[in-house]
């Protein structure tokens, strides 16, 4: 796991990056995003469930006293962060709300600094600022930005969304450090999720993409959960105790659009312009520096 660490937050980017795929097929199919947040996370809670019923019903277990780390984790991490991304894409470009999200691992290594006590050194800085760099031009937000900078709520909003996310981190961080598992503090926090979400949620268009080819339809939302809800949130949890929390949230910051942007190619046949390769570049370069001097001092150890 020493060694596996510092890949796990890049494997969740490269899983939260892949949701469009699904997130786009939905939509096609009339769902709101309310309803396709929903169905995810009804779906993942039911997947964690099981999970924790096969491998280790103990991990059920937690301290009265914690229950505010799970509230604060649903809250910030499923739904406010959810929420506010997507208004964000409703009032800016997607390219721009993308860019701002990415802004996370900056509120992440503050916080981390003023919590955890960690350090913000000149590396850390410096791999932030060109993997956020990296993340714009991957984003096309210098290509089309004319007219988004001047809303300014959408943008204070997508803000939010940053930190929300980074607070989730941090809120992750502190389970992990009073014991708790990867799955045990996933599971709880996405098991809020849909009790929340349900009176606000269509079911009548939810019912209807659902009962259509029903063991397709089934697969396809399990398979939806799995790879942009349980499996990345998990791993990205199970990182926390191996690599600080700033640097895992770079990872996955830097994972996340240039996942998106190889399967736009290979699944839509969308050809990314000169600045869009340059940004992956960049954010691949960026990570590289952050991470194989320290999978270095991890296999020496």
């Amino acid at each position: 796991m020493k060694k596996l660490g510092i890949i796990l937050p890049l494997i969740s980017g490269i899983m939260w990056g892949a949701s469009g795929l699904f997130v786009r097929t939905m939509t096609e199919q009339g769902m709101d995003s309310v309803t396709i947040v929903f169905s995810k996370y009804a779906y993942a809670s039911i997947l964690l469930f099981l999970g924790i019923l096969i491998i280790d019903r103990s991990l059920f277990r937690i301290r009265p006293k914690d229950l505010w780390i799970f509230l604060a984790s649903g809250l910030s991490g499923m739904i406010f962060l959810n929420v506010c991304y997507n208004c964000t894409m409703t009032t800016l470009s997607l390219s721009l709300a993308a860019v701002l999200l990415c802004l996370a691992p900056v509120f992440t290594v503050v916080l981390s600094a003023v919590i955890f006590k960690e350090r913000i050194t000149a590396k850390k800085i410096i791999c932030m600022c060109f993997a956020i760099l990296g993340c714009a031009l991957l984003s096309g937000v210098f290509e089309d930005a004319s007219g988004a900078m001047g809303n300014v709520v959408g943008i204070l909003i997508g803000l939010l969304s940053a930190l929300f996310y980074a607070i989730n981190n941090i809120v992750c961080k502190v389970a992990v450090q009073r014991g708790y598992h990867s799955l045990t503090v996933t599971f709880y926090s996405i098991l809020l999720c849909p009790f929340i979400l349900a009176p606000f949620s269509n079911f009548e268009n939810f019912t209807e993409f659902n009962m259509g080819s029903f063991p397709i339809t089934q697969l396809f939302f399990l398979m939806s959960a799995l790879i942009t809800a349980v499996l990345p949130y998990v791993l990205f949890t199970a990182s926390l105790p191996y690599v600080d929390a700033g640097i895992a949230s770079i990872l996955a910051s830097g994972g996340e659009p240039s996942a998106a942007m190889i399967l736009g190619i290979m699944v839509y046949a969308e050809v990314p312009s000169l600045p869009a390769v340059t940004g992956l570049a960049i954010t691949i370069a960026a990570l590289s520096i952050l991470t194989i001097p320290r999978m270095a001092n991890t296999a020496d150890s």
